[in-house]
């Protein structure tokens, strides 16, 4: 078993004042999509003295890989009513873009989606076995307002994600973090500068997924491509995903 692309870290900048607040409409352009998804899926976040290196280091394709049939459990630790239902909602999304399947448990899970206050965070710093320096910086960083964290197992699939929040965080900020560190945990580890619009770029802020990042997710988990895959191995199939992709878009989702 192994930590997802080595040491996965995804933390979440607040949206920009008006920025856009879901799908957004226009073409897909296939280059940028294939570009983009090669920066967010095929390189990962890694801290270096306490600094995220610029651009990730490589990484394989992760995402989550259960039997056929299956439903991959989450739970929640804290929240708000309200932080929880959003949670619900993006997961029913995600389940139609990935195909995945989620059931809502208690305690344990494969993925988990805590929203912790100070001393709790502190707690779990200290007490942590694995990603205990993110889980430091995340505790004591003001600026680091989430974290995706994940596990995969010998072929590159997922076991396990944890998506991490700061409970005292305003409810905008909550809400996007969501959106941010949901979609990291399916797979998507990295923060890169995007040629589309995209919640995964910092420097964009969009609060919610684009139509890019959909387009991003459901590449992701196309049967084509498998986890554990390098950049080299995938780019010519990514490119022909991507292609369907933005023919689709520009018919209006017609193949």
């Amino acid at each position: 078993m192994a930590l997802a692309a080595g040491l996965a870290l995804a933390g979440c900048a607040p949206p920009m004042l008006g920025s856009p607040r879901g799908p957004q409409a226009g073409p897909l352009d296939a280059e940028a999509l294939a570009a983009d998804f090669t920066a967010l899926a095929f390189r990962a976040e890694a801290l270096e003295g306490g600094i995220a290196e610029p651009g990730g280091s490589p990484a394989r394709l992760t995402r989550w890989a259960p039997p056929s049939g299956a439903a991959l459990g989450y739970a929640f630790e804290g929240g708000a009513p309200e932080d929880r239902a959003e949670a619900r909602r993006l997961l029913a999304r995600l389940s139609g873009l990935t195909g995945l399947s989620f059931s809502e448990g208690e305690g344990e899970a494969a993925l988990r989606i805590r929203f912790l206050d100070p001393e709790r965070r502190r707690r779990d710093a200290a007490s942590a076995q694995d990603f205990r320096a993110l889980r430091r910086l995340w505790a004591e960083e003001e600026g680091v307002f989430c974290l995706a964290l994940g596990e995969t197992d010998e072929t590159g699939a997922l076991i396990r994600a944890e998506v991490l929040l700061k409970a005292e965080a305003d409810p905008e900020r909550r809400r996007s973090c969501l959106a941010e560190e949901l979609g990291q945990a399916m797979g998507l580890f990295n923060d890169a500068a995007t040629r589309g619009p995209s919640v995964f770029d910092d420097d964009d802020r969009h609060a919610l997924w684009t139509a890019q990042d959909e387009a991003l997710l459901r590449l992701l988990y196309d049967p084509r491509l498998t986890p554990g895959m390098g950049a080299q191995e995938a780019a010519p199939i990514l490119r022909e995903i991507a292609k369907e992709a933005a023919r689709r878009a520009a018919g209006g989702g017609r193949p």
